[in-house]
C-alpha cells in the first residue's frame, strides 16, 4: 500500500465515524410547512321523519271513452246539402232532421207518381163498371164469350198498373225521405273538444278472460254516467282501479332516493353520522315513495345534501 492510499482510507474512516455520531446526537427534523393536513368537515344535510300513513292501491291505464249507441251518418242519396239544421255538439232527438239535400227532383218524381195511381184507378174503375155491365150482357147471351173475356183481362191489366203505380210512388216517396238525413238515436252531434281535468266514478262491467297476446294487456269495460254530456266518444282517459291499501305503509320524500348499480338507497342520520340503506320500495304518488324494506318508522333520512354522502361521514343537519 503506498502512502497516497493509506491517507485515503483514514479520510474515509473519519467521515463513516462522524455520520455515526452525528446520526445519533442529532434533533429530529422538523416536518416541512408545505406538508398536507388532514381536515374533518361535517357535510350540511336537510333531513325528515319517516312517518306512517294510509295509502291506497290502484292499477293506471289509458283507455278510450264509447259510447252505448254510437251511429256515423250519412245519406243513402248523392245531392247538393241545401241546409246544414245543427252544429257540433248539439243535442238531437231520435228523429229530428239533421241535415236537408235538395229535394227539388225527389219532389216532382212524387207527383209523378201520384198521377200515374190516379191515371190507374181511373182505368180501373172505368174498366170494372163496363165488366159489370158486359157480364149481364154475357149471361143474357148478348155479347159473345171472346167480348167478355176481354173486358175481365182490361180489368186485370189496371189493376197490375195500379198496383206498379203504387210501388212506383212509395219509392219515389221513399227517395224524398232520403234526401233528409235524420238522427236515428237520441244524443249529442259529435264534438272534438278538451276540458279541464275532472274525475268520473264507474262501475266496471267486463274483464277479459284472455290477454291480447300481441301487448299482454287484458281489455276492461266500464260504464260512467254522463249527465251533463261532456264526456264525448273518443276521449282518452286515465283510469284507475283501487286494488287494496296500506294503513300503516312508511313514506319518504322521492328526493330522499338515489340509485346505484341499479339498486335503490337512502342516508340515514344516525348520531349525527350518513348510514347508507339499501331499500325497497312500493308504490309512488305525488312525490313521495312507499318504502317497503331498509328503514324503520321515526329514521331521519337525508333529503338533501346525499349527493356529498358516503358511509360514516359526519354531517350537520340544517334547521328549516
Amino acid at each position: 500500500m503506498t502512502f497516497r492510499q493509506h491517507h485515503w482510507l483514514i479520510g474515509l474512516l473519519m467521515a463513516l465515524l462522524l455520520w455515526g455520531c452525528g446520526s445519533k446526537d442529532a434533533d429530529p427534523p422538523k416536518p416541512s410547512s408545505n406538508s398536507s393536513k388532514v381536515i374533518l368537515e361535517e357535510r350540511k344535510v336537510e333531513v325528515t321523519e319517516v312517518v306512517s300513513r294510509s295509502i291506497s292501491y290502484a292499477v293506471s291505464a289509458v283507455g278510450s271513452l264509447k259510447t252505448l249507441e254510437d251511429v256515423t251518418i250519412s245519406p243513402k242519396k248523392a245531392g247538393i246539402i241545401e241546409k246544414i239544421l245543427v252544429k257540433e255538439g248539439d243535442r238531437v232527438k231520435k228523429g229530428q232532421i239533421l241535415v236537408q239535400l235538395d229535394e227539388v227532383d225527389a219532389k216532382l218524381q212524387v207527383e209523378m207518381s201520384e198521377a200515374r195511381v190516379k191515371e190507374a184507378e181511373a182505368s180501373l174503375e172505368t174498366n170494372r163498371t163496363t165488366l159489370v155491365r158486359y157480364q149481364k150482357l154475357w149471361e143474357n147471351k148478348v155479347i159473345p164469350q171472346q167480348t167478355y173475356d176481354e173486358i175481365i183481362l182490361r180489368v186485370k191489366l189496371d189493376e197490375a198498373r195500379l198496383a206498379l203505380a203504387k210501388a212506383e210512388l212509395n219509392l219515389a216517396k221513399q227517395n224524398l225521405l232520403d234526401h233528409r238525413i235524420v238522427s236515428p238515436i237520441k244524443g249529442v252531434i259529435n264534438l272534438k273538444i278538451a276540458f279541464s281535468e275532472e274525475k268520473y266514478f264507474a262501475i266496471l262491467r267486463f274483464i277479459s278472460p284472455t290477454a291480447d297476446p300481441n301487448t299482454r294487456n287484458v281489455k276492461m269495460k266500464a260504464l260512467v254516467q254522463n249527465p251533463d254530456y261532456r264526456l264525448k266518444p273518443g276521449f282518452f282517459a286515465e283510469v284507475s282501479i283501487q286494488t287494496g291499501g296500506n294503513p300503516a305503509a312508511l313514506i319518504i320524500p322521492e328526493s330522499a332516493l338515489f340509485s346505484q348499480e341499479g339498486k335503490l338507497f337512502t342516508y340515514t342520520v344516525q348520531d349525527e353520522t350518513a348510514k347508507r340503506k339499501e331499500v325497497e320500495t312500493g308504490v309512488r304518488f305525488d312525490g313521495k315513495v312507499e318504502i317497503l324494506k331498509g328503514i324503520q318508522k321515526g329514521d331521519r333520512v337525508v333529503t338533501a345534501g346525499h349527493e356529498q354522502l358516503s358511509e360514516g361521514m359526519k354531517v350537520k343537519v340544517n334547521k328549516k
